[in-house]
């Protein structure tokens, strides 16, 4: 493909994705509306739609300079299969009464009874969605959950975290990855493609969404899967790990423990690449959606997230900090253990 075709096949995939999964906001907003929830603290206006967009539109500019620029190739899934689009579209809408039932009762428990070893903290329905994590109904509608609420850029914020982690990895023939809490495993094809050398290990607590992880590597002799917790994570020696989503779900007294545990994980001059919510006032513009988020989903720990303190928590873990970038309603972080 000419450089040129290939700008145009990103540009309409991009396009194509940001208008579907905007029309699935939309239609899901006027048929299940959000219901009126008077915000703790003081209110914050939000910014329109028109902005949002524009500021998709910068991180798709940027997501195209990186894979012009070679740090990793065109996605994997540029052309979709329709079959498969409109199932999972299908599956979205039919489960979006439930899903709104529970928000305007908050009914946060309705879960699978699931194996009592799971952490409390884990046993619950966030986002309010149907059985949590806990079920593999759950993990079939994820993505397109998660990519509706990002207006179709949740893949492009995840592929931020390829530049940092691709560097550190230059020149080395087989390192180990390790992506911690890697849900329902779209990040590890894309891992994959980036840095198709490497050993990857794809941990999660929940067994439905490491299944789902499974099917995705299917085949793959250079991926193995591990059902952990991230503050008991059973890894060390690892050149690299990727954390995507993780933190503003855990409660405040877990996630020292799960910092030291990934910090621990790491061989000397290993790297975490850390992608997660921006936090309050880190683009003021959207205080207000954040604050409309820990409001109106049910996100119990996101709240608190938003003013916890990274650079400070992974630092007390032994990590150094090299940079911090905004990518649209993400913070890439980059840490490094000393030593190597």
């Amino acid at each position: 493909m000419t450089p040129r075709l290939a700008k145009l096949a990103y540009a309409s995939s991009q396009a194509a994705r940001a208008a579907w999964f905007t029309a699935h906001t939309m239609v899901a907003s006027t048929f299940v509306p959000m219901p009126a929830r008077i915000p703790r603290g003081p209110f914050i206006s939000v910014p329109s739609t028109a902005a949002v967009l524009r500021d998709l539109a910068g991180l798709f500019r940027r997501d195209w300079q990186n894979i012009q620029a070679g740090h990793y190739p065109l996605p994997w899934d540029l052309a979709p299969n329709p079959r498969r689009v409109v199932r999972q579209s299908r599956l979205f809408f039919a489960d979006l009464p439930a899903v709104h039932l529970r928000r305007r009762t908050s009914d946060s428990q309705s879960v699978p009874v699931p194996d009592q070893r799971l952490p409390r903290y884990f046993r619950q329905a966030f986002h309010f969605q149907s059985d949590g994590y806990l079920s593999q109904q759950s993990a079939e509608l994820y993505d397109t959950q998660v990519e509706t609420l990002f207006v179709g850029g949740a893949d492009a914020m995840r592929r931020q975290a390829l530049p940092p982690l691709v560097s550190h990895l230059l020149g080395r023939s087989q390192p180990v990855v390790a992506d911690v809490a890697c849900g329902t495993g779209r990040f590890l094809r894309t891992l994959r493609q980036a840095v198709p050398q490497a050993n990857l290990i794809a941990v999660d607590l929940s067994l439905p969404y490491l299944t789902q992880a499974r099917r995705w590597a299917a085949g793959d002799p250079m991926v193995s899967t591990v059902q952990a917790s991230v503050e008991a994570l059973p890894l060390a020696g690892l050149d690299a790990i990727t954390c995507i989503y993780l933190f503003h779900e855990l409660p405040k007294r877990v996630r020292p423990l799960a910092a030291q545990a990934l910090a621990d994980a790491l061989a000397p001059g290993g790297r975490l690449v850390f992608v997660d919510s921006i936090q309050t006032g880190d683009h003021p513009p959207y205080d207000g959606l954040l604050q409309r988020f820990s409001d109106n989903f049910h996100e119990p720990y996101h709240r608190d997230y938003c003013h916890e303190d990274l650079v400070g928590l992974f630092s007390a873990a032994g990590l150094v900090h090299r940079s911090t970038e905004r990518a649209f309603f993400s913070k890439v972080m980059v840490f490094d253990r000393p030593g190597g």
